[in-house]
């Protein structure tokens, strides 16, 4: 089963090539977007990636793992969803 968890922050080709390297299926982002000088900052980027794993924590855990090291992107947590099953 699939588990979504969320990301914040910029989905570089970095990011992305960690996602697909890791097996994680990016499906959908909000938020963010530019600002011009002396207003306020945009929210930050959220997505949402579906991670196959034996449950919720260790979908969280091989995220987090994908996209160590990588600045601009941060691992906010799983999402309470139900899993999915994706067929491809």
């Amino acid at each position: 089963m699939r588990y979504p968890v969320e990301l914040v922050g910029q989905m570089t080709d970095n990011v992305r090539a960690a996602l697909a390297a890791a097996n994680i299926i990016h499906t959908g982002s909000h938020g963010g977007g530019t600002t011009v000088p002396s207003t306020e900052l945009p929210e930050p980027d959220h997505h949402t990636v579906w991670v196959e794993a034996e449950d919720r924590k260790a979908a969280g855990d091989v995220a987090e793992k994908a996209i160590a090291g990588i600045k601009g992107i941060y691992f906010r947590g799983p999402i309470d969803a139900d899993p999915a099953e994706f067929g491809f």
